[in-house]
């Protein structure tokens, strides 16, 4: 979770007005916050679970002279079209 000082270095400043945003379910920016939430370990769990189950994917060596693509984890809690998350039971 980010800190204060984190939001405000975020901010934006438009014709002298400070624009900035707090969001009390924030998703982690990174996989050092993931990992210290169990909901989210156990998100990136059933992902590799999936991609091994689906066989998408197969560990390889690279050929010479190319490079690797990049991977990044992005974390985005799953919201219905009200704005609450798909988990939470409705009435």
């Amino acid at each position: 979770m980010r800190n204060l000082d984190e939001l405000y270095d975020a901010t934006q400043v438009m014709e002298d007005t400070t624009l900035f945003c707090f969001f009390a379910d924030n998703d982690p920016l990174s996989f050092n916050e993931a990992v210290t939430e169990e909901k989210w370990i156990e998100a990136m769990n059933e992902e590799i679970y999936a991609i091994e189950k689906n066989d998408t994917w197969k560990l390889t060596n690279l050929p010479e002279n190319k490079k690797a693509i990049g991977v990044k984890w992005l974390y985005k809690t799953k919201k219905n079209a009200k704005g609450k998350c798909k988990d939470t039971k409705q009435d």
